[in-house]
């Protein structure tokens, strides 16, 4: 019990100051983005071949289901393991030609949440999905009442603090 408690202070200090919510200028009007017919997702900087997908052209790239489970102190009612359908993170990067130089990865959403990542980390864990279905069903908008259409699952993290919801934009430097 003290060693879970201490390795979750150990853990979730850091990532406080890792995960943070803005609304860069970026995405400043990726917000008003209402529905999944007009939902894009791009993928820029340090990459020799700059993505910008909609909705249906990101769903026909290769897809991977995983099982990843669900914990939230904010909203505990969401808890549960889930089956997601989705795309691996690292392999959207390597269609984008992600330089060999780039060190981090910043996921946003469209309500201005960002998860860092270091390429490392990416490349090594195929638990990172940009998914687009939960339980076989497409992961409704925002303005549905969902967290999608393109929500951040990391499966292999305990708590959920780095899933992103509403993924619009992906920032390699």
């Amino acid at each position: 019990m003290i060693v879970t408690l201490i390795l979750l202070v150990v853990i979730a200090i850091p990532l406080y100051y890792v995960v943070r919510t803005t609304t860069p200028a970026s995405i400043k009007n990726i917000s008003e983005q209402t529905g999944s017919a007009e939902w894009t997702i791009e993928v820029t900087g340090n990459v020799n071949n700059p993505i910008n997908l909609t909705l249906s052209q990101f769903e026909a790239l290769p897809s991977l289901n995983t099982q990843a489970t669900l914990r939230s102190s904010s909203n505990p009612q969401l808890d549960g393991t889930w089956n997601f359908t989705g795309i691996v993170l690292w392999s959207l990067l390597e269609k984008a030609g992600i330089s060999g130089n780039a060190s981090t990865i910043d996921v946003q959403g469209s309500d201005g949440y960002i998860s860092y990542f270091t390429v490392q980390e990416v490349k090594q864990n195929s638990q990172i999905l940009l998914a687009y279905e939960q339980n076989g069903a497409p992961i409704q908008t925002q303005a549905e009442g969902g967290n999608g259409p393109i929500w951040l699952v990391v499966g292999s993290d305990y708590y959920a603090i780095r899933w992103v919801k509403y993924v619009v934009l992906i920032d390699v430097s």
